[in-house]
């Protein structure tokens, strides 16, 4: 009896924190987003049509960046937690974590992530600041 209890609860905190913190089917976000537009650090990303594209699925992102001549850099599979109330997106890779804000307006993703510091609060990217802005369309 006890170990069902135990089970019950356990089961309870899991839905408990995926309601909390949400995933990004929930979101909206699932899919392949292209990246058409990018500014790092205050200065503009150049950017061809498929350069990088973000995958989406549950709690999964995949990243790949096209490295010219027909390769493509491998997969990169990132855990991402999306919270629905705040838009914020939290992207840990190895040691560091990137924090993140998003908006999603129909099939455009805006992305401002900060891989070294506070997450952004506004939707730019300014020398110093460390900043990543990405707008993103679905295909």
């Amino acid at each position: 009896m006890k170990g069902k209890i135990l089970m019950a609860a356990g089961a309870l905190l899991v839905v408990g924190a995926a309601m909390m913190f949400g995933n990004a089917s929930w979101r909206g976000l699932d899919g392949t987003w292209w990246a058409v537009a990018g500014i790092r650090d205050g200065v503009a990303i150049h950017m061809e049509d498929g350069d990088l594209r973000l995958t989406f699925d549950g709690y999964k992102m995949t990243s790949v960046e096209t490295l010219g001549e027909g390769r493509f850099s491998p997969p990169k599979v990132f855990t991402v937690m999306v919270d629905k109330k705040a838009k914020t997106i939290d992207i840990p890779d190895d040691d560091r974590r990137g924090l993140g804000i998003y908006k999603l307006e129909g099939d455009t993703l805006t992305l401002c992530v900060n891989e070294e510091g506070e997450r952004p609060t506004k939707f730019e990217s300014i020398k110093g600041s460390k900043n990543m802005l990405l707008v993103l369309k679905r295909k």
